[in-house]
């Protein structure tokens, strides 16, 4: 029963970790998106 737990609480800290990971690399990108559309708009000025 113990060993049982600790595998579920393995799985459940895995997938929030994948999760975390998903969501730092979307950030990731939305933040360079932001640096690339603001370079553009200086260059166009």
């Amino acid at each position: 029963l113990h060993s049982n737990r600790l595998l579920l609480f393995g799985e459940i800290s895995q997938s929030i970790a994948e999760k975390k990971t998903a969501y730092l690399s979307l950030e990731v990108l939305l933040f360079l998106l932001k640096i690339e559309s603001e370079y553009c708009f200086f260059i166009k000025l």
